[in-house]
């Protein structure tokens, strides 16, 4: 028994950090306007709070390595109470016992459980099916890019789709074409989604390196390849995960709003790296630069939907502050 409370104990810390890692990394933008929206953006609220279902509903015992798992000195019928007790640790449990004793919504709380239940359970299977075969993961199946830096960008598009934002802009994204589809969007309807959908993956522009290692990024000063170049190697790859989602939309408005949320957030990737876990959403920086971010892209968005031609200060716009933060780069591995 000690055994066990003592494994149990260790899991529930682990549990715990995990929880923080939610909240610990900063502002994320789309999160911020969420607020700025209350009541009224509720949707947005249920759309964030189900991919966030995932990693709180994921099997505790995943972070305790399958060697030392083995190697512990316990029976079957021990290993079968850690399992159990294990899902008791998860954040979703914990929720759910607050809606049924804490907030008296029973109902609630058991429909919450099963969808957190289904969700972990699927979540486990993928992830054991992927483990023991690996060519299952979508992600190993992203195609080389053509070009000197095309393997640069199928690391950077594997690194974005890694993180929970992009999944946020394609449900947003979708519902946005079925709107259209249904004939219910008129081009101001479809305007608005465009700039949710780049609003949702904006604050990854200002994280360009966060899931890069420390080795990665000295193999990046060790590479003979300009900043400009790396930099815009990982602006591609936001570009190649952004349009596509905003083209049944209106494009021009995507293009232009996130070429100005890559201008404003070179800043942070250069001069501040903000280190990230992966299925998580962003942390941005500054609460200022985040704001400064969103009224760009909103502004940029808005103008190109009126004129086209706008698009071509947001490229100037942009491939300035593309040489000038290369540029910082390279200075930095000096």
């Amino acid at each position: 028994m000690v055994g066990i409370l003592a494994v149990l104990r260790t899991v529930g810390r682990l549990a715990l950090r995990d929880l923080r890692t939610l909240t610990a990394n900063g502002a994320n933008n789309f999160f911020l306007f969420c607020l700025l929206l209350e009541r009224s953006g509720a949707f947005l609220w249920i759309v964030a709070g189900l991919l966030i279902l995932f990693p709180l509903s994921a099997d505790p015992l995943r972070r305790v390595p399958l060697s030392r798992w083995n190697a512990w000195p316990l029976s079957a019928e021990q290993r079968a109470a850690i399992r159990a007790g294990s899902f008791l640790l998860s954040p979703a449990a914990w929720i759910t016992a607050a809606m049924v004793f804490l907030w008296s919504r029973p109902a609630d709380g058991l429909r919450f459980a099963a969808l957190s239940l289904g969700i972990g359970a699927g979540s486990v299977g993928l992830s054991t099916l992927a483990a023991r075969v690996p060519s299952v993961n979508p992600l190993r199946h992203i195609p080389a890019f053509p070009g000197r830096f095309g393997g640069l960008v199928r690391k950077d598009v594997r690194q974005m789709l890694s993180m929970l934002d992009p999944y946020c802009a394609l449900v947003l994204a979708m519902c946005g074409t079925a709107f259209r589809l249904a004939g219910q969007a008129d081009r101001d309807t479809r305007m608005g989604i465009t700039l949710l959908v780049v609003l949702a993956v904006s604050t990854y522009a200002q994280l360009l390196f966060g899931l890069d290692s420390d080795s990665g990024l000295a193999r990046y000063r060790l590479m003979p390849i300009s900043g400009w170049a790396i930099l815009g190697a990982k602006d591609a790859a936001f570009l190649l995960v952004t349009l596509p989602m905003v083209l049944p939309l209106l494009p021009q408005t995507g293009l232009a709003a996130a070429m100005a949320a890559l201008t404003i957030g070179h800043h942070t990737s250069v001069t501040r790296r903000i280190p990230q876990q992966r299925w998580r959403f962003g942390g941005g920086g500054s609460l200022v630069l985040a704001a400064f971010q969103v009224a760009a892209l909103f502004s940029a968005g808005v103008m190109a939907a009126k004129e086209n031609w706008f698009l071509i200060p947001c490229l100037g716009a942009y491939l300035i502050s593309l040489g000038v933060y290369g540029r910082m780069f390279d200075r930095q591995a000096v």
